[in-house]
């Protein structure tokens, strides 16, 4: 009677940590080959184990709320050199970053990297609203202008990103405690606008106005007069006091 062959089972593989190496194997590795040897091969297997958390990129979808035409679009119009962010005062060392209430970084933010991932064309998986249309609701980012329905698409801001190997890691928290996908966002206008938000459109966060990227926040220039000019004023009408009561 034949037997009928049964399928292999499939494999599962725990990935060592560097606590479960044995110490009697670095024992009995006792020559200088052997140790490297050991070295060598716990570092492949530690290498295979960091690329698995890796999630690789995928073409922006098509669908009733992404459009990859209109991610094309908008990104061919942003500036190559545009990445670094603005408050509406023109200053950059001042952006806030939140976290469900807490903040948890304060300082320069730059997202070139992301917008280099958008150029390419790289979506996240992970997070299905990434390259998505984002209308404003009445009153959020007022700064913004509205430019009405499927203007604007988000963008998730996302530091640990390879984009030489298509790749990103979402397992490690942004600035010690912020999960993925994190409270950073890009807003992306089909003519090339782009505004920040630190904390989730004001969800996680303080913060009322979005910050630039571009175009860059104009901050108008104050004359001289507005410095000097009420001095000068105030001191022409004390002497115009002081010589009317002499006369």
């Amino acid at each position: 009677m034949s037997q009928t062959p049964m399928s292999p089972s499939p494999i599962s593989i725990d990935w060592p940590r560097e606590t479960d190496v044995n110490p009697l194997v670095m024992r009995l590795a006792g020559s200088s080959r052997a140790r490297f040897f050991v070295a060598a091969v716990f570092s492949l297997v530690c290498a295979m184990r960091a690329r698995a958390q890796s999630v690789a990129f995928q073409p922006f979808p098509d669908n009733s709320t992404h459009s990859s035409a209109a991610v094309a679009e908008a990104i061919a119009n942003v500036p190559l050199d545009a990445g670094t962010l603005y408050d509406a005062d023109g200053q950059t060392d001042d952006i806030q970053i939140w976290n469900y209430g807490t903040e948890v970084y304060t300082g320069p933010v730059d997202v070139t990297s992301t917008l280099d991932r958008i150029r390419d064309g790289d979506w996240l998986p992970t997070e299905t609203d990434d390259g998505g249309f984002f209308n404003l609701d009445p009153g959020q980012l007022p700064n913004i202008p509205d430019m009405g329905n499927d203007y604007y698409m988000e963008f998730v801001v996302w530091p640990y990103l390879d984009l030489a190997d298509g790749t990103y890691d979402p397992t490690i928290e942004a600035y010690g405690t912020m999960a993925y996908p994190g409270a950073m966002r890009l807003l992306i206008g089909l003519g090339g606008q782009v505004y920040f938000t630190g904390d989730h459109y004001g969800e996680s966060g303080p913060q009322i106005d979005a910050y630039y990227v571009d175009p860059v926040p104009v901050v108008p220039e104050t004359s001289g007069f507005a410095f000097f000019g009420p001095g000068i004023i105030g001191l022409l009408t004390c002497f115009l006091r002081r010589s009317v009561r002499a006369a």
